[in-house]
């Protein structure tokens, strides 16, 4: 079972957004450890508001 996954989209000039891919190991635990953002905690935030 995928519990948790990233969405790539792209934002055309024409206001449409085209999806790219789904990517079930995204990196934001490591860009998180390696600058000190908090962006699982952000990406909750979102995710709840």
């Amino acid at each position: 079972m995928l519990e948790w996954t990233a969405i790539d989209w792209r934002h055309q000039p024409r206001r449409e957004y085209v999806f790219l891919e789904t990517n079930p190991s995204p990196m934001f635990l490591y860009f998180e450890q390696q600058t000190g953002f908090p962006i699982t905690k952000k990406l909750v935030q979102l995710l709840i508001s």
